[in-house]
């Protein structure tokens, strides 16, 4: 009897610790590829923010963008944005999250030429890409505390 007991409870010790492995080299994994999403991403709010600016000081001085090089500028950045949108949802927070998918709509909508091309369309796309690019941050910099999730 004594040997099937301290062989049980080796299998299960056994199976708490190659469960416990696991779930820590899942997490790293996971952590590391929304580090990654962010840094990314915070990339592209940079570039976008970059262009609204340029595009801000333009319009100011009474010049107009032309609408083919700005759909070009904002649309590319925001695809990539949008293709990492699921990582960034799972591990961000309601706030951060909130501002990234705010910037991108500024943005997208100003490549459409929804708003047209006032300069303080464009001094807003700039604010808002800033503060994705701050949401980012808490995360690519490890600043952000993730839930524990199985």
């Amino acid at each position: 009897m004594a040997p099937a007991v301290v062989g049980l409870i080796g299998v299960c010790v056994g199976a708490l610790l190659n469960g416990g492995i696991a779930y820590v080299v899942e997490r790293a994994k996971h952590l590391r590829g929304l580090r990654q999403a962010s840094r990314l991403c915070a990339g592209e709010f940079n570039r976008m923010a970059l262009i609204a600016e340029i595009s801000h000081d333009h319009t100011a001085e009474g010049g107009a963008s032309d609408a083919d090089d700005v759909d070009l500028m904002l649309k590319q950045p925001a695809q990539v944005v949008r293709s990492y949108l699921s990582i960034l949802a799972d591990g961000l927070t309601y706030e951060g999250f909130r501002a990234v998918s705010e910037a991108l709509g500024e943005a997208e909508a100003m490549s459409g030429g929804f708003y047209g091309d006032a300069a303080e369309e464009w001094n807003e796309v700039n604010e808002r890409c800033e503060s994705a690019v701050r949401a980012l941050a808490a995360v690519s910099d490890g600043r952000a505390r993730l839930p524990m999730r199985p």
